[in-house]
């Protein structure tokens, strides 16, 4: 234990005069013999000094902040294209609450990031939370963390971070509830309480949207409904689709058992094409020029709700 710290106090005195951020601390690991997290900081190199370059070009100098913290991995999902979502509508609402939004991924133990989300159409740069180190003169600041990430936010926050949000006067931490069974029990996130005691939750459902579940979290509850922007794509006629059936991978019942029906009856009419792999503009256009859609997941989901509004005819089956 004593050698690991004069190990990191060396490495700290032996890289201080290294001017560039990321590889000062790849250099620091690296004498510190933190091989593993100088693995993952190797693999997002790139990434790492693209975003403190560009940080630099942020409203650095403001006094409100608001947070938008994503996954670390640059994938679809419906959850992550509500987060963008949502972060965009509320820079359009600057007006109202003054502060700058930003997009940042979650903290992590491998320093994992990414700096652009390539699965839909979007004009967001994605930095990494430590960053906010570069906010100097902040007053006020809200952030929105991913219900599966809550619960081990407080334990991946640096001495230099926990220091830095003690000196801002008004802190609000609100946990995007997007998936109630994702959502850690109230002793798990009871530490994000040694930060702030404004903490809040925004469900996704009007369903559980209640007095129950405030009182089970201990937190207050509003509802953000996800909002999926399919402004750019047009309702097609249903007879110019094409005979395509699509549906999602989710599982159910008598799900494989439908497929080998359909399969045996409309194979030789129509084309049978799982969701999988695609980024979120492709399966617009794929669904938009399809007749048929089947989710076997949550019933009045985006893959129903999507379709529907494009023309085409859907089916919930769970």
């Amino acid at each position: 234990m004593i050698v690991h710290k004069f190990k990191k106090y060396f490495a700290q005195i032996i890289t201080l005069f290294i001017p560039v951020k990321i590889i000062r601390r790849i250099a620091r690991t690296y004498i510190s013999g933190e091989k593993d997290y100088l693995t993952a900081i190797g693999h997002d190199l790139k990434t790492h000094i693209l975003q403190d370059e560009l940080i630099k070009y942020e409203n650095l100098k403001t006094k409100a902040l608001i947070i938008m913290m994503v996954p670390k991995g640059n994938f679809m999902s419906g959850g992550i294209y509500a987060m963008f979502t949502i972060a965009n509508y509320t820079k359009e609402m600057k007006n109202i609450h003054n502060a700058e939004v930003i997009i940042m991924t979650i903290l992590n133990k491998n320093g994992h990031t990414y700096f652009r989300q390539t699965n839909f159409k979007n004009n967001n740069f994605v930095f990494r939370f430590e960053q906010i180190l570069e906010y100097k003169n902040l007053e006020k600041l809200i952030i929105h963390i991913p219900e599966e990430s809550a619960a081990e936010f407080y334990s991946l926050l640096t001495d230099e971070l926990k220091n830095h949000l003690k000196k801002i006067n008004s802190i609000q931490i609100n946990i995007m509830n997007q998936n109630i069974k994702l959502m850690p029990n109230t002793k798990y996130i009871k530490d994000l309480f040694n930060i702030t005691d404004n903490i809040t939750q925004t469900v996704a459902h009007h369903r559980y949207c209640t007095q129950e579940i405030t009182n089970k979290y201990k937190i207050p509850a509003k509802l953000i409904v996800p909002y999926t922007d399919i402004s750019n794509y047009s309702l097609t006629p249903f007879e110019q689709k094409t005979n395509r059936i699509l549906y999602t991978r989710d599982n159910c019942q008598n799900k494989i058992q439908i497929l080998d029906k359909l399969y045996k009856e409309l194979g030789k009419d129509y084309i049978l094409k799982e969701i999988n792999n695609l980024s979120f503009d492709e399966y617009l256009e794929l669904t938009q020029d399809s007749k048929f859609m089947i989710t076997f997941g949550e019933g009045y989901d985006g893959y129903f709700a999507q379709s529907m509004l494009l023309g085409g005819i859907c089916f919930a089956v769970y």
